[in-house]
């Protein structure tokens, strides 16, 4: 087990852990009702090239998260905060897994020019989900929203609604209906899907964006991922010329030792190109 530490900014204290002592950074986002313990896994392959800075997201892990939603000018102000806590003065891969990346795409999107390289593992925010958007993002969506958490047999409704149209998957709702027994567990799932959303780009413009940085994107998916579909990667390396996938006869649930050797091809790759 690693080492947590701590980040003190502003009312919040950021937990997060190093894993791994290679020359280079790398943050790491992990996935919903997770912590940065996650990326453990992975140390094999990723800690001799990076030191990954995984960190645990607001209002998941040990992080104590007391700013208002996280907007992207707050995740601006806190990159450059954590940055400099960090005593980075370089730029640093980015990593995110499920949930995470959402965060990863929007740090990559907001300072791209901090950017080496990019990687998203199962990776949510690659699809436009109007609804979605609608209810953690627009404020009379997110005021049906909040009346919805405060009635656990409204916000089953909605869960099951999603899945109706086809915006979750029924392994998707059915992890969620688990997850909101308690007043307070559906109180952290209308924060954590209102941040993370907020802070996934428009993806046109990220397309465009991620094209004129050209650093190198990683893409690995599962075939059989009920959670993200594959397609959304597909889609995302038509139009993203530097993006590579790797498409692995699993599901969603792809941060595992076993999955190390994908990790290690990628890295010979990317230091392939470096020559």
């Amino acid at each position: 087990m690693f080492e947590e530490k701590r980040f003190l900014w502003l009312n919040s204290e950021l937990a997060y852990r190093q894993i791994g002592s290679g020359p280079e950074y790398m943050i790491a986002f992990h996935g919903y009702d997770q912590d940065s313990s996650v990326f453990e896994a992975f140390e094999p392959s990723l800690g001799t090239r990076y030191s990954v800075i995984s960190v645990d997201l607001p209002h998941q892990g040990s992080t104590i998260w007391n700013e208002e939603e996280l907007s992207p000018d707050l995740m601006s102000r806190l990159i450059s905060d954590f940055f400099q806590h960090l005593k980075i003065n370089g730029t640093v891969a980015i990593l995110g897994y499920s949930l995470g990346g959402n965060y990863a795409l929007g740090m990559a999107y907001l300072k791209p020019e901090l950017i080496s390289s990019l990687w998203l593992i199962a990776a949510d925010g690659l699809q436009r989900r109007p609804f979605f958007y609608f209810l953690t993002r627009n404020a009379l969506g997110q005021f049906l929203f909040r009346r919805f958490i405060n009635h656990a047999s409204m916000i089953k409704s909605l869960i099951r609604g999603l899945n109706y149209v086809g915006i979750f998957s029924k392994k998707v709702a059915n992890f969620y209906l688990g997850s909101i027994a308690l007043p307070e567990d559906r109180e952290k799932l209308f924060l954590r899907w209102t941040s993370s959303s907020r802070l996934a780009p428009n993806l046109t413009l990220a397309f465009a964006k991620f094209n004129q940085f050209n650093w190198p994107i990683f893409l690995i998916f599962g075939k059989d991922d009920q959670v993200i579909s594959i397609a959304n990667a597909r889609k995302f390396k038509r139009y993203v010329k530097r993006a590579s996938l790797v498409e692995l006869k699993q599901g969603h649930k792809l941060i595992k030792s076993r999955n190390n050797h994908v990790i290690e091809a990628m890295i010979k790759r990317l230091e392939g190109a470096e020559e």
